[in-house]
């Protein structure tokens, strides 16, 4: 089977998924090549924004087209409507650079490859060619729920939560065209180094649902107690976000508890940064926690979250799970892990080893492929 895996390929965790899948799917023998395209998180002028995960990869450069909101109504109209068209246009190179390709794939993520890309696509592709990885909604979808529907011609819709399989039905997806498969993972060698402090995903928008606010919070909470923690803060958000970040934590007189590291993705880094932590803390209000939650258990690295997100898909009986917008539970969830080694060695082996066997890349590109075959 040949495959062309259509996803953002920036220094970012969708490029990571992207290529460990395609690196599954090849160890399976189904052919699969990236295509690519310039997103609108960065601008063409900003080289760092713009800097690929690597080269290999099919990419193509095409002019973006921000939506400023307007108090005048045809304005919106005006800019959506050129929005849309290059959309339109992108998809026709999606489709021409997939000839010859039994299946396109694309991971639904934000702007250049959200939704929109993703239902223009489905209106050019021959139904049931398309097969979508849905990880993050966005606005678009919310303000216009009729769309939605369009994503009952693809082949298959893919999911890593079942949280995000029922807010699709909610839209008018057919529950029998959505399958849950979990985010993959590589686990490295643990290497029995000395943990400490614990460690905390910012994701894209570091203040946007994470609970980035309960958490420092709650270090307050344990400073004042005398409980001082260092948290280990990494993302790809802006560095816009990391100084508003910067500035929240001063408030609650947490900052001197902050280590900032770097925005980069670098794998194995933070595999290391994760198994130097005694734990991995996800307070997430809503988006999609997928990416810590597995890189934590990995790492056998116990995690504190809140039961949205998709953690309970990946930490029930692995993890500790406190109350979204509840600091003082998750002063207390911390303060329980710090002092009882013998619980944060019961839990991060467990996660360890559902890690091992449920998440890591050759099951999941084996359901994957499954997923493929459905109707072929």
């Amino acid at each position: 089977m040949k495959v062309s895996l259509i996803s953002c390929w920036f220094n970012s965790v969708y490029a990571v998924y992207a290529d460990h899948l395609q690196q599954a799917l090849s160890r399976l023998g189904c052919q699969a090549k990236i295509i690519t395209t310039n997103c609108e998180c960065g601008s063409a002028i900003k080289k760092e924004a713009n800097a690929l995960y690597n080269q290999k990869c099919d990419f193509f450069f095409l002019p973006t087209l921000t939506l400023y909101p307007s108090a005048k109504k045809w304005k919106n109209s005006l800019r959506l409507s050129g929005k849309r068209g290059l959309y339109f246009c992108q998809a026709l190179r999606f489709l021409a650079k997939s000839k010859g390709m039994d299946i396109i794939h694309i991971q639904q993520t934000m702007h250049s490859f959200g939704s929109m890309a993703v239902f223009s696509l489905l209106k050019l592709a021959r139904p049931g060619r398309v097969v979508i990885t849905v990880q993050e909604l966005d606005a678009f979808q919310f303000e216009f729920p009729e769309a939605n529907r369009i994503y009952n011609r693809a082949r298959v819709i893919m999911v890593n939560f079942e949280e995000m399989k029922q807010r699709l039905i909610d839209m008018g997806v057919k529950a029998e065209k959505i399958k849950v498969i979990p985010y993959g993972i590589q686990p490295p060698r643990l290497n029995g180094a000395v943990r400490d402090g614990a460690i905390f995903y910012g994701g894209h928008h570091l203040l946007s649902g994470k609970g980035t606010e309960d958490l420092f919070a709650a270090l307050k909470i344990l400073k004042e107690q005398g409980k001082r923690l260092t948290v280990k803060i990494h993302g790809q958000y802006a560095m816009d976000d990391q100084e508003a970040g910067v500035e929240l934590a001063r408030k609650y007189q947490v900052d001197d508890c902050i280590l900032w590291l770097d925005r980069k993705v670098n794998i194995e880094r933070l595999n290391s940064e994760y198994q130097r932590s005694l734990f991995c803390v996800l307070p997430f209000h809503k988006g999609t926690a997928c990416f810590p939650a597995v890189m934590a258990m990995a790492n056998a690295t116990p995690v504190i979250g809140t039961r949205v997100a998709g953690l309970p898909d990946y930490i029930e009986g692995a993890g500790i799970f406190v109350d979204t917008a509840s600091p003082v539970q998750l002063a207390r969830a911390m303060a329980n892990l710090m002092e009882d080694e013998s619980l944060r060695t019961r839990l991060g082996q467990k996660s360890r080893e559902r890690a091992v066997r449920q998440f890591n890349w050759d099951e999941v590109g084996k359901e994957v492929l499954k997923a493929y075959e459905v109707n072929g």
